[in-house]
Formats: structure tokens, C-alpha cells, sequence
């Protein structure tokens, strides 16, 4: 899936690159919308990351439209935490970059995040978010059954 976002002009790819894929990645071997999905889908993160001070101090700065093809399991990630954190997709995006060069920057060698954090962190959101959605949807009910109960006592007033 396409999506073109507005990345701010301060997000130093070259460094998440060479992180991830060796002092020799170049921009011609791996493209930035392939290095902004390697970081989303290392993000074992949660919501709370992306909305700590650090991040979101990141966060003003002059922006540039990148076009960024996205795998199914990167956008659905990118999704639930745009839902969780009620933010746009893009700022979803740029804040897991921020947060990625952060670590990067406070721990240069520390270890990857393993398949299995990843795997476990996917499934944390999705229950987030179907919690949020069970939430709202038993807030509805609620309300559906108050107005249900209000219309029988009205009817019963009028008989």
C-alpha cells in the first residue's frame, strides 16, 4: 500500500540505514520507504513511547511529502497505533523514527529487538485495540438501552 506522508526534513535516514543494514547501506540498495518500514516493524514499542516528551519535542520542523509503500503487516501496525494514539498516520510514522534514532543514539550497541518482542508487541496493540473498540461499542449499547427504557416509560405514561 502507497501512502504518501509529511516527514519532517530533520529524520536522518542514513543513520537508521546504516543501522540496520551495515556501515556499507547505501540509499541505492536500500530505499527509505524500505528502511521507514524496517523501523516500524522493529518498533517494539507501545503507544506510550510515541506520545513521551522526547518524541513529541521532535516533533516541529520543517516537513517534505515522501511517498512510502507499505507491507500489509507494517500499515495494520501503523494503523492500530494511529487509532490507539489518536494520531495521524504520518505522525505515527515520524515518531517511531524519533524514537528508533533516540535508542540508537542512547545505545548504539545495544541488541536488536528479537522476533519474538515484535510478535508480542503486534499482539499487545491489537488487544489495545480491540479494547478501545469493545469500550466504545459498549458505551453505545448503554445508550441505545437507556433511550430504549426511556421510550417504554414514556409509553407507559401515555396508556
Amino acid at each position: 500500500m502507497k501512502k504518501v506522508l509529511q516527514l519532517a526534513n530533520n529524520i536522518p535516514l542514513d543513520t537508521l540505514r546504516k543501522h540496520f543494514f551495515g556501515a556499507g547501506a547505501t540509499s541505492a540498495s536500500y530505499r527509505d520507504s524500505f528502511v521507514i518500514c524496517e523501523a516500524i516493524d522493529k518498533f517494539a514499542g507501545d503507544v506510550d513511547d510515541l506520545l513521551s516528551e522526547e518524541v513529541e519535542a521532535k516533533e516541529s520542523g520543517s516537513r517534505t511529502a515522501k511517498s512510502v509503500t507499505f507491507r500489509a503487516e507494517t500499515f495494520e501496525k501503523v494503523n492500530n497505533l494511529a487509532v490507539l494514539s489518536d494520531l495521524s498516520y504520518a505522525e505515527v510514522v515520524r515518531r517511531i523514527l524519533y524514537y528508533t534514532l533516540e535508542q540508537i543514539s542512547s545505545n548504539p550497541d545495544s541488541e536488536r529487538t528479537t522476533e519474538y518482542e515484535r510478535i508480542i508487541s503486534a499482539f499487545k496493540t491489537k488487544i489495545l485495540v480491540v479494547a478501545a473498540a469493545l469500550d466504545d461499542a459498549m458505551t453505545a449499547l448503554n445508550s441505545l438501552v437507556d433511550e430504549v427504557e426511556a421510550l417504554e416509560s414514556n409509553r407507559a405514561v401515555e396508556e
